[in-house]
């Protein structure tokens, strides 16, 4: 399973959220065998590339991620 983050949704591992334990939450998720992409882009709009948790990737990549996914979730 990918999760892929853009635009604001990269804030979210940016800064913290006392609201949620997106730490915990996402070592889980990784620990599960999923993995978390963020675009380099949106990275650097936010003017950081140390996003936790995230691997920086490209626009592209998330192309190449839907075209061979058998079911894609957007919100």
């Amino acid at each position: 399973m990918i999760i892929f983050v853009i635009s604001k949704a990269v804030d979210i591992f940016i800064k913290d959220s006392s609201k949620f334990d997106i730490p915990k939450s996402s070592l889980q998720f990784l620990t599960g065998g999923g993995d978390i992409y963020t675009c380099a882009t949106s990275a650097k709009m936010r003017h950081t590339e140390n996003v936790h948790m995230c691997t920086i990737t490209s626009i592209f990549d998330l192309y190449e991620i839907i075209k061979r996914s058998k079911k894609v979730v957007t919100f």
